[in-house]
């Protein structure tokens, strides 16, 4: 049986492909990168849910609306960043992108990333916007 060593960490589902895999170990290893840019930003990074959960006694909680960000980056110098992550390729819902425009409009930084370098050039955006 041959292995695949860099996908052995990843859970598999039954109907996933090699590339299913491969998409998830990437996405994984990205939101360590993006995480770790982050902290050494000083900043922290919440994350968001968004939809609803069942909870005890069946009733049903609800979380961020749908199309909220995936998370929202604080930093020390009072910035607040929206950051929605995407795989490379991936694209917005028409929900998040209702979301982005509505957010902007109201002047707040959202920014669509894929990697730690997006965060980065993100966080100099809106520095710049800010200034």
């Amino acid at each position: 049986m041959n292995r695949i060593p860099i996908l052995a960490h990843v859970r598999r589902r039954s109907s996933d492909t090699i590339a299913e895999m491969e998409s998830r170990r990437l996405e994984r290893d990205s939101n360590a990168e993006i995480e770790a840019v982050c902290r050494k930003l000083g900043g922290k990074l919440i994350r968001v849910q968004s939809g609803h959960v069942v909870v005890r006694g069946g009733r049903h909680m609800e979380l961020a609306e749908t199309g909220t960000p995936d998370r929202l980056l604080l930093l020390p110098d009072g910035l607040a960043i929206w950051l929605e992550q995407k795989r490379p390729g991936g694209r917005l819902s028409v929900e998040q992108i209702e979301w982005h425009e509505w957010a902007r409009q109201h002047g707040h930084h959202v920014a669509t990333i894929e990697s730690a370098a997006d965060v980065v050039r993100a966080v100099n955006e809106a520095r710049k916007e800010n200034s």
